[in-house]
């Protein structure tokens, strides 16, 4: 089967997690996170790896004992009007 992954994760509060507080992964995952508030977790806001594409907009990332966003090698994202704020580490890693 070739099929693809499409969700669509919006309007939520993902807050206090101890890794982190989503995870896009797979060559097959298109994935649509938008407006969305992601705060205090502990490693990473979003991360995105293993060939993953997903559109990350309109959320808020704050305050990440970790990094906001990681995109890991291999994996891309369009990322637009986040708010990404508050790291202990980067805000962005690409």
């Amino acid at each position: 089967m070739n099929r693809e992954c499409w969700p669509i994760i919006r309007f939520n509060i993902i807050s206090e997690n101890i890794c982190g507080g989503l995870l896009a992964s797979g060559s097959r995952n298109r994935s649509e996170i938008r407006n969305n508030i992601i705060s205090l977790n502990k490693k990473v806001g979003i991360r995105v790896e293993s060939n993953a594409h997903p559109h990350i907009f309109l959320n808020q990332i704050l305050n990440t004992f970790g990094n906001g966003v990681h995109i890991c090698e291999g994996a891309t994202s369009f990322l637009e009007k986040n708010e990404i704020v508050g790291s202990l580490n980067c805000n962005l890693v690409l």
